[in-house]
């Protein structure tokens, strides 16, 4: 699941690589709230950032808290922002980021590690 969450954030940031998108046309049209054009074009040049930090930054601890924070952002942004199709798009942020726990208590990965025999691994 937490590859998955990874490849949907990635792949979110990817096809959101456009020129209808990175305008900040297509959020004008689904954002409520009457924002200048230019901070339309910022907050999706963000977005696509923000995606592909989660995509990355949720595997590493140094950056887990910045991407989780980034994270909750992201998805309370878009739920409180568009005008349509809300409970939707609060269905998925509940998706998406009742599954950072899953990055927060994951074991360390430790690259030369060496195996552990079973009478070490019990007497630990």
């Amino acid at each position: 699941m937490m590859a998955q969450l990874s490849v949907c954030y990635f792949f979110a940031a990817i096809s959101k690589i456009n020129l209808p998108f990175m305008s900040g046309w297509a959020l004008s049209q689904w954002v409520w709230a009457p924002l200048p054009g230019w901070m339309f074009a910022l907050m999706s040049v963000g977005t696509i950032g923000v995606e592909l930090v989660l995509a990355l930054g949720l595997w590493f601890r140094p950056s887990r808290r910045v991407a989780i924070g980034l994270g909750l952002l992201l998805h309370g942004s878009i739920v409180v922002l568009m005008k349509e199709q809300t409970l939707p798009l609060i269905a998925f942020a509940i998706s998406c980021v009742s599954l950072y726990g899953l990055f927060i208590y994951r074991p360390a990965f430790q690259l030369f590690r060496k195996p552990e025999t079973v009478a070490e691994a019990r007497s630990s």
